[in-house]
């Protein structure tokens, strides 16, 4: 007996590929409706219903004798606890499941291990403080910059970058929508006397490689005028520069990103933008997000691609053939595990972002595709702004009819993407 995955559900998922879900659940029945229809409000932000929904599944598949579909459903639930924030409900929920399990997921032979294996022991982690908003402020908010966009060059880091404080040290952050993770240099989790424990989750970079990580909890935490309490902070002993990532963010309402910056909007500044596109969240079954991904056409054909404004280039494309990759070049590139050179190679394609056509070069790496083909950087932000609403769960690519310094210009009729 196979586990059930939901007709696809499970890779649509970690693809980010809302459409795909909305198909599968219009004609699944059975246990691959209830796991498609608890994907598909997970993916739209809606964690709420993805727990209401979670349950009813865990409930019919016990009646109907379905114990793989209960424990994808269970696990779909702890992961929504994770996406919550709520790191030892998580922990506390997937360490009974995998107990409770044995060697092997009932009714199927799978290995509970390779399902369940994003840390060791969950049971280290049951203990973790729940993080918590303590201040956001007025509206609107322009997000506090040390700079943006430095010069291209080989050994410049482009993006756009925070000074914050964390236990009182000062940090300077990527805002990085392609992190789940607010991500610090082990040097700096010591600096600001942040205690490490070891074991926590392995991340893998752009270019593939594979980094151990710790946890710690910084106490408190301050973007400005924003204040954070009992944060999750991920350590890595290589990493440069870290980043605030998706964790922070899905906190902060309604923003505008923008080559400029980030603008936190006030209500009447949001209630200016016309999009009613929802989010669209890859994450894997435990919980991983693994960022936001919008719907592009390129070269005539349709993709997901993730938004990732920690990297500097315009459009990356992963897994690139060898026939792709040449000429080809060399540069370096900075990663969450570190700094690399890497072999690349550039061609000219055609993009389709929401209201964006346009002709671009592509950046084509020979790495693995990960849960992404295509990536969409910092460098897009030239040609587009993006509006993200965690609270109204909406997303859109929007083209530039505002001022680098004014928000309020946005026409009622802006369009969306």
């Amino acid at each position: 007996m196979n586990l059930h995955d939901g007709a696809g559900s499970l890779d649509a998922m970690r693809a980010g590929d809302l459409e795909k879900i909305e198909t599968i659940r219009r004609a699944a029945h059975g246990p691959d409706f209830y796991i498609s229809d608890v994907i598909y409000s997970r993916m739209t932000g809606d964690l709420e219903a993805s727990d209401s929904k979670a349950r009813e599944c865990v409930r019919q598949a016990e009646l109907q004798d379905g114990p793989s579909t209960a424990f994808i459903c269970k696990a779909l639930m702890a992961g929504n606890n994770l996406m919550h924030g709520n790191i030892a409900e998580w922990a506390t929920k997937l360490a009974q499941l995998k107990s409770s399990s044995g060697e092997f997921i009932e009714g199927t032979r799978l290995p509970v291990r390779s399902v369940l294996d994003d840390v060791d022991d969950f049971s280290r982690w049951t203990h973790i403080p729940v993080a918590s908003i303590l201040n956001s402020p007025k509206r609107p908010y322009r997000l506090p910059f040390k700079h943006v966009f430095s010069p291209g060059g080989m050994d410049d880091i482009s993006g756009v970058f925070l000074d914050i404080q964390m236990n009182g040290h000062p940090v300077t952050l990527s805002f990085d929508t392609g992190s789940f993770s607010t991500i610090i240099s082990t040097a700096d989790a010591r600096a600001a006397k942040i205690p490490l424990q070891q074991g926590w989750v392995v991340v893998q970079g752009t270019t593939g490689a594979n980094t151990s990580s710790s946890l710690g909890i910084a106490k408190q935490v301050h973007i400005g005028d924003i204040a954070l309490s009992q944060w999750p902070v991920v350590s890595l002993p290589d990493a440069r520069l870290g980043a605030i990532g998706l964790d922070v963010m899905s906190h902060l309402g309604p923003m505008l990103i923008t080559y400029d910056g980030v603008q936190l909007l006030s209500r009447d500044e949001m209630e200016a933008i016309s999009c009613q596109k929802p989010i669209a969240l890859s994450s894997l079954l435990t919980g991983w997000v693994g960022g936001l991904r919008f719907p592009v056409t390129i070269d005539g054909a349709p993709h997901m691609a993730l938004l990732d404004t920690g990297s500097s280039s315009y459009l990356t494309k992963m897994g690139g053939q060898t026939d792709e990759m040449s000429p080809a070049r060399q540069k370096d590139i900075q990663t969450a595990n570190g700094r690399f050179t890497t072999n690349y190679s550039e061609k000219k394609v055609s993009l389709i972002a929401g209201p964006i056509r346009t002709s671009v070069t592509a950046e084509i790496l020979p790495v693995p595709k990960l849960d992404y083909e295509y990536s969409l950087g910092s460098g897009f932000l030239k040609d587009a702004n993006v509006f993200i609403d965690f609270s109204s769960r909406r997303a859109c690519i929007l083209s530039k009819d505002i001022t680098k310094s004014d928000v309020s210009v946005i026409r009622p009729d802006a369009p969306q993407g």
